[in-house]
């Protein structure tokens, strides 16, 4: 299916002057900054140059005292503290953080990760009995507990105290322990409300470290590492304070010494290298998430905890092998959900696939349903059902509401959550084929509005005389790039292919080329397009191409190289 190209509004070209003019940038960098809401110099300053200095109050954060209060409390008066996370990278990073920054302020510290399949999500009964059983007074969560309100109830009656920080969505009614602290609270006055589950975590330390006052202000520099990690992996937007840390932390991941994150990047073949948000998000968190995704994320908190180099190294190995267990199951589901789909289309047409199965792994559903959506453009539900009952995941295409829609078939589902593009639900055997039917017939009129083809969002048109080098040194301090902050993708048309392309990669799956477009040329790389190496094959021929402009870096020297995200034969 053809990838729909949509160009960028222009912006108010009054305030892409003023912008020009007061940081002396080029009219395409000032236009870029605009469509992000940037408008004036204090903002593009501060945007370009972010600052730790730049980080809210923490104590704006409602609980946060009560939380700091009574995990003070803990700390000197040595009570056992037991750290609840959540099994994904997220929550594996931000237990790992407080497990880390808590046991250097001398807290006697344990932790505990459900197991995916055994266990579920979130705070349970099973963890409060774990927390009696090893001793613990108080348990604090990270990443979870916002929902847990009988597990809360239960350690109460046990005699241990509950702090919940977490950052997901807030139901009808709180917990009711000591403090609950997450920025998405109505009654929260704190600006920033997007903070992964790490970043929420961090917020407490530093408040906590602040009212310590002796002299730790800098200790949690050395661990923005693991703020990154679980920042950049959880999706959430790349704007404002997860900005600030997010790139902080990559620059600590790239020299760090933690030896689980030492292993993990050698592991993943990056050792040496810059690391960036992208390295992030599609080498080192799924290695971490293998563990989880495949039941016990065990060996990940171990990884991250780890101070002996042997040790870390054989971790990063398991979960190396893990990922390869996961990719062979991915391939099996995708195969078998595709056989479905395709009868599903043959009886029904191009509507959302709600598909099931006794064989299927819960633990990499969404990640099966994702590929499902990208591949056929439609709305996707994958459901791993035993005998009685599944659980399922499904995942959204743009322009359509999967909570929205959801909503309308809840009294189907024993549980569901989530967000428009991304939820989770859990549901009777005996009710999937209502559930399918009536989630169709309720997405009918909103599918009929969203056009379906695959959409790559353009900035704006350039020739290649205005692609330089300059551009691409500048759309470098737009980094990290990730949800709200996307890398800026242009696009230049009718351009000419200067000779043959060259075909690289093991199976030829890449291409280099040069484009020429009146009197300048252009050197491009196109990954995973060598298919195209037929189409477009002829000096002199015709095309366009959608690009980022980026440096080529290699042995100390730079080069301007367009990086081609797709590409249309005139």
């Amino acid at each position: 299916m053809e990838t729909a190209w949509k160009l960028a509004e222009p912006p108010d070209p009054e305030v892409v002057s003023r912008l020009q003019e007061g940081l002396g940038l080029s009219s395409a960098f000032a236009r870029l900054l605009c469509r992000r809401g940037i408008t004036n110099t204090s903002t593009a300053t501060q945007f370009l140059s972010p600052s730790m200095s730049d980080l809210g109050d923490p104590s704006e954060l409602r609980d946060l005292d009560r939380a700091i209060e009574r995990l003070a409390h803990a700390v000197e008066g040595g009570e056992r503290i037991l750290v609840h996370g959540d099994y994904d990278v997220d929550g594996t990073t931000a237990t790992a953080l407080l497990v880390s920054v808590l046991q250097e302020l001398g807290a006697e510290t344990d932790y505990f990760i459900p197991h995916r399949i055994e266990d579920g999500y979130g705070l349970s009964s099973k963890a409060v009995e774990h927390a009696e059983k090893t001793g613990a007074k108080l348990i604090l969560t990270a990443d979870c507990g916002i929902g847990a309100l009988e597990p809360v109830k239960l350690a109460t009656s046990r005699g241990i105290d509950t702090i919940i920080t977490d950052h997901h969505e807030i139901g009808d009614e709180l917990p009711a322990a000591i403090a609950v602290v997450n920025p998405k609270r109505p009654d929260c006055g704190y600006s920033f409300k997007h903070f992964a589950g790490v970043g929420v975590a961090y917020k407490l330390l530093q408040g906590l470290l602040k009212h310590r006052a002796n002299g730790e202000d800098d200790l949690l520099g050395c661990h923005l590492d693991l703020v990154a990690l679980g920042t950049i992996a959880d999706v959430v937007p790349l704007t404002g304070e997860n900005r600030i840390l997010s790139r902080e932390g990559l620059k600590r991941l790239s020299v760090t010494k933690r030896p689980g994150i030492v292993a993990l990047i050698r592991s993943s073949g990056l050792s040496g290298k810059t690391i960036e948000s992208g390295h992030v998000a599609f080498a080192l968190a799924p290695r971490i998430n293998a563990a989880g995704r495949l039941g016990d994320s065990a060996t990940s908190i171990r990884l991250l905890l780890s101070q002996d180099e042997d040790e870390a190294r054989a971790l990063a190995e398991k979960l190396e092998r893990n990922n390869a267990d996961r990719r062979k199951i991915d391939e099996s589901m995708l195969e078998e959900a595709e056989e479905m789909a395709q009868a599903q289309f043959s009886a029904s047409g191009a509507v959302p696939l709600i598909l099931w199965s006794d064989g299927w792994h819960p633990g990499v559903l969404g990640i099966v349903a994702s590929r499902l959506v990208d591949r056929y453009r439609v709305p996707t539900i994958l459901v791993a059902t035993d005998e009685f009952e599944g659980r399922g995941s499904g995942r959204a295409i743009d322009g359509f509401d999967m909570v929205g829609v959801l909503a309308h078939c809840a009294d189907l589902l024993e549980e569901w959550g989530g967000h428009k593009y991304a939820i989770g639900l859990k549901i009777t055997k005996s009710a999937l084929d209502d559930f399918r039917n009536r989630f169709i017939e309720v997405s009918r009129p909103a599918l009929e509005e969203i056009d379906m083809r695959p959409r790559l969002d353009i900035e704006e048109q350039l020739t290649l005389e205005a692609s330089t080098k300059e551009l691409a040194l500048r759309c470098e301090a737009l980094a990290p790039f990730g949800y709200e902050n996307a890398e800026p993708v242009f696009m230049a048309r009718d351009v000419q292919l200067l000779e043959a392309p060259e075909r690289l990669g093991d199976r030829g799956q890449h291409l280099k080329m040069m484009a020429y477009q009146e009197g300048h040329t252009r050197e491009c790389i196109a990954f995973g397009m060598g298919d195209k190496a037929d189409d477009i094959d002829r000096p002199g021929q015709r095309f366009s191409i959608a690009f980022v402009p980026t440096i080529n870096r290699w042995r100390g020297r730079e080069r301007l190289q367009l990086r081609v995200k797709d590409l249309k034969i005139d």
